[in-house]
């Protein structure tokens, strides 16, 4: 036969509730209140994220949300563990090599059209350089290490292309002023 547990009485599986039971009830009934507040604003918030994103990110700055996460997982970390996670980022891109998926610190960068290429892929870092800067790219676009050779030659040519970008200043003196007699 099988044993039945004992009652623990009026105060259940805790034993107290029967020595302050009103004032447990309403402890009770204050918890789920509380809860139950907290909850709705967690929801608000949630939907105020929500439209901040579909809104602001997708919308006016026409970005994935994933992309935008991946910045903003970077922007809140500080010092030497946002140098950490960069070193690593970009160590697993360089790994991939050029041509691979996920190729964005890659040379082999295509050449926009608006840059006067023929969109084929390039293998000299100065004119990837200079086809990076004529596009409007940043300056970070730069997949070579820093104090290298093939690092220079490319910010030698985003240089000369971000110059072509630059509003040029009119040519024509300013015209003397009329004097009038």
């Amino acid at each position: 036969m099988a044993r039945q547990k004992k009652d623990a009485g009026a105060g259940g599986a805790s034993g107290n509730a029967g020595h302050n039971a009103a004032l447990r009830a309403e402890t009770i009934r204050d918890v789920y209140r509380q809860l139950q507040d907290l909850e709705a604003q967690r929801a608000e918030i949630s939907s105020e994220i929500s439209d901040l994103k579909n809104v602001r990110i997708k919308g006016d700055l026409g970005m994935k949300i994933a992309d935008f996460n991946l910045g903003y997982r970077l922007y809140k970390l500080e010092g030497d563990d946002r140098k950490t996670a960069f070193d690593a980022i970009h160590e697993a891109f360089a790994a991939l090599g050029i041509g691979e998926q996920l190729s964005m610190f890659s040379v082999a960068e295509k050449i926009d059209e608006k840059a006067g290429s023929d969109a084929g892929l390039v293998d000299d870092p100065d004119t990837a350089g200079y086809a990076a800067g004529k596009a409007g790219k940043k300056a970070r676009v730069n997949p070579h290490p820093v104090g290298t050779e093939m690092h220079s030659a490319f910010k030698a040519g985003w240089l000369r292309g971000q110059a072509e970008l630059a509003p040029k200043a009119p040519d024509t003196p300013a015209e003397p002023s009329a004097t009038t007699h």
